[in-house]
């Protein structure tokens, strides 16, 4: 029915995969996946770096996300719509051990990012992300 055919037309949006925050993992390796994605009908996925707090400026992000151009089709072979261009995202996701760490995340480090996640340990860490 009228259901069925709406959600075929949504696709996918939420897709995180593990990258390292270096040079090496991006250009032909990130087209390829994104290439891939497309045809599974996903519209984006972010790229995650993982850290531990306390944070410093090595953690800023490397990952250099490729204008993909024409490299990557605008519809994915499970898509029945035109979709728009596929977005490639950097997200950090830091592990907080102590409120103490949340209180100071480097601003400029986690600027760097496109999103940010943050992964408390404890009681007192959760509470201090909540504010």
């Amino acid at each position: 029915g009228k259901r069925d055919r709406r959600e075929a037309a949504m696709g996918f949006h939420d897709l995180m995969v593990e990258a390292d925050n270096d040079a090496t993992f991006g250009g032909d390796k990130l087209v390829e996946m994104a290439r891939f994605l497309v045809k599974l009908g996903y519209d984006a996925c972010a790229f995650n770096v993982s850290a531990t707090a306390p944070l410093g400026r090595h953690h800023r992000c490397q990952l250099t996300m490729p204008d993909l151009g024409g490299a990557v089709p605008s519809r994915g072979a499970l898509r029945v719509d035109a979709t728009p261009p596929f977005r490639m995202l950097s997200r950090i996701t830091v592990t907080v051990e102590d409120s103490v760490h949340v209180a100071n995340l480097d601003g400029a480090v986690l600027g760097s990012y496109d999103i940010v996640a943050a992964r408390p340990t404890t009681e007192k860490a959760f509470e201090q992300c909540c504010k």
